[in-house]
């Protein structure tokens, strides 16, 4: 007792500890110092904040309340339609248009716009737009119930470089006069066909990006060089109607294509280095040769590649009536980043897979999404095609890893443990099981149950001699900070 009350007028008479020190608060602006600044200078700070911002701060500071007026990026997205009625919008977007006293306006953006009763006030907007030298319009209107039809003159700015427009109506038929200096068109949804597509090409001469989603009316897409064309990034996804695409474009950098498989003839590709080629499977036969000839030798020299198993079993070498294994000799010597999408009912298996990774010597990102797929393996498999991936060689380069909706099955399990063996750089593998409610009985049945323990014990099945490496993640929490390069495709 005597010892504890001691130490209790011990600790009474030491002294606190030292506070520490608190740094001096910063300087307060005064809000007058920026009443003073030139309008142009206002105005270009302004022009960085969204619109709805720029109106708030007018309301909490006497020295910003018309600064907004000079805005030269009128952006109403989504940002801007939280909490407003589609009348509210209106009469903002209204008051902010006709009280602009800006001389230019370098963006005029409509976020998923209803514009079925007020055609002839976003016909005024765009006008007010067009005589600032707008340089960039945007339109979505995805709430409208039918097509609407866009503004004609908007085709005669002179000054336009890059226009999007979802869910319009557009004339490009008649004589063009502006777009001269058009860079980007982005058209989702537009009533057009191939030979807008040339009239265009044709006309913008400066046109570096071009993108086109579910065009329906568009079956054959051409561009070539002697068109004058310097088209860089090419886009194509959902064009149920399309047939054919013809490209000879040296300039182009990127191509994307999402949809069935057309008739592809790809030359003159000399600068490609991003590719993203997700074909839908067919329902019935698939002429694969058109992958091997018309395709392939144009996409060996990209450095980003997003493939489906479409384009995999068109690649992968096929058994011959006579009994011979007939392959085409290809290599991606350029290839660091790959991203393979297994659709359900693929007939590849891991010697598919392993085969095109050994063909890329300088791949270091590797993504894999299994879906809900269950490959084809069979006789040939266990008597040839492991034997083979044993004995492969080593992966070089390969560092980072993800694959998605794995559910530790055996072929699962053979991939797992052929990146293990042979990747002696690799530095993390993203292992992210799905959600098991959401897998069919059929699936379940070849499933190691989601604990903790069995992850374990199945990673000791694989002989992992640096288990650190491994990470299981929920489909749900993504924290890897490994992501693709093609992480926005349909």
């Amino acid at each position: 007792m005597q010892s504890s009350a001691k130490k209790r007028v011990r600790r009474r008479c030491e002294p606190p500890p030292p506070t520490p020190p608190v740094d001096p608060p910063g300087p307060v602006l005064d809000p007058e110092v920026f009443s003073a600044l030139p309008r142009d200078a206002l105005g270009h700070v302004f022009s960085l904040l969204p619109i709805k911002d720029s109106v708030r701060a007018g309301a909490v500071c006497r020295g910003f309340r018309h600064s907004w007026r000079h805005s030269r990026v009128l952006d109403f997205d989504q940002e801007f339609v939280v909490g407003l009625s589609w009348r509210e919008q209106v009469d903002v977007i209204n008051r902010v248009m006709t009280r602009h006293v800006g001389k230019e306006v370098r963006c005029f953006k409509l976020w998923k716009f209803d514009a079925g009763d007020v055609e002839e006030d976003l016909r005024r907007w765009i006008r007010i737009a067009t005589a600032k030298k707008v340089e960039e319009i945007d339109l979505d209107f995805a709430q409208t119930a039918r097509h609407t039809k866009f503004l004609h003159n908007c085709l005669d700015i002179k000054s336009l470089k890059v226009l999007k427009l979802f869910s319009c109506e557009v004339d490009f038929r008649r004589p063009l006069r502006g777009l001269q200096v058009l860079k980007t068109l982005v058209l989702n949804r537009v009533l057009i066909d191939e030979d807008v597509i040339d009239t265009i090409i044709g006309h913008c001469s400066h046109l570096e990006t071009l993108e086109l989603t579910f065009i329906r009316n568009l079956r054959q897409f051409k561009v070539l060089a002697s068109d004058g064309s310097h088209l860089r990034v090419l886009k194509l996804s959902t064009c149920p109607e399309i047939l054919r695409i013809i490209l000879d474009v040296p300039t182009l950098t990127t191509f994307h294509y999402y949809g069935k498989l057309p008739e592809l003839s790809l030359r003159n590709l000399t600068r490609l280095k991003d590719a993203v080629l997700i074909f839908i499977p067919p329902k019935g036969y698939l002429d694969h040769s058109l992958i091997k000839k018309n395709i392939l030798p144009s996409v060996t020299r990209v450095e980003a590649l997003t493939i489906n198993s479409t384009f995999l079993e068109g690649i992968s070498p096929k058994i011959e009536e006579d009994g011979r294994i007939c392959g085409q000799k290809y290599k991606f010597e350029n290839l660091v980043e790959l991203q393979i999408h297994l659709d359900q009912g693929t007939y590849c298996n891991t010697h598919d897979i392993t085969s095109f990774i050994l063909k890329c010597p300088k791949l270091e990102r590797l993504f894999i999404d299994f879906d809900y797929c269950s490959f084809e393996s069979g006789v040939y498999w266990e008597l040839h095609q492991k034997l083979e991936v044993e004995r492969s060689p080593a992966l070089v380069s390969l560092k980072m890893v993800k694959l998605m909706n794995v559910r530790f099955q055996k072929h699962q399990a053979d991939l797992m443990k052929f990146l293990t063996t042979k990747a002696a750089k690799l530095e993390r593998m993203a292992i992210f099981v799905p959600k098991w409610d959401r897998a069919s009985p059929t699936t379940k049945e070849f499933c190691i149950p989601a604990t903790g323990s069995c992850y374990d014990e199945f990673y000791k099945t694989l002989k992992l001699t640096s288990a650190e490496k491994f990470i299981t993640y929920n489909q749900a929490e993504d924290d890897s900070k490994l992501q693709p390069l093609h992480s926005n495709w349909p």
